[in-house]
């Protein structure tokens, strides 16, 4: 009988030990032990074509953009003034001397800006719309130009990105 007990009181310590450290590497969300940076984002879909080529609907901004490009479809989507903003590396720099808020906290709404070689972007940098907050470190954007999930020129795509170095924020206005 002893033996027994000593079995299941070293058993009942091992799942704790391992209940614990599970809690810990899920970053307090059920959803995060599931987030990779190259998963699809549950509830969203793969690339698609754009379906405004015109950008009847978007912002005005896009229009100073390359058609197809990352930087047309994040000023497309932005709700801030995205206007001479350059180059997607130089999204954040611009935006603030432009006097529009900048950060690296991400917030829903707000354009995503990656530099050259940081989760994926290329030599010219990256930029993207955050259309979800999952905690202080995972986000997910709305791309256009990203070559993953189905994404490329003039295709949107969603995916899973997080905060760290060489990742910054435009806030939206509006």
């Amino acid at each position: 009988m002893h033996s027994r007990a000593r079995r299941l009181a070293v058993s009942t310590a091992l799942l704790t030990i391992v209940a614990v450290f599970t809690a810990f590497g899920s970053v307090g969300t059920a959803e995060a032990a599931t987030i990779s940076q190259w998963a699809m984002p549950g509830g969203y879909r793969w690339g698609w074509v754009n379906t405004d080529p015109a950008d009847r609907y978007g912002n005005q901004a896009a229009h100073q953009y390359g058609f197809g490009t990352c930087t047309w479809g994040a000023a497309y989507l932005a709700r801030h003034n995205a206007y001479g903003l350059g180059g997607a590396r130089y999204w954040t720099y611009n935006a603030s001397r432009h006097g529009l808020r900048t950060g690296t906290i991400a917030r829903l709404n707000a354009t995503a800006v990656f530099q050259p070689g940081v989760q994926g972007a290329g030599g010219g940098g990256h930029v993207a719309h955050v259309v979800q907050v999952i905690n202080s470190y995972w986000f997910v954007v709305r791309d256009m130009n990203f070559y993953w999930n189905g994404g490329g020129w003039n295709r949107w795509s969603y995916r899973y990105a997080h905060v760290g170095p060489g990742v910054s924020f435009i806030y939206a206005t509006w």
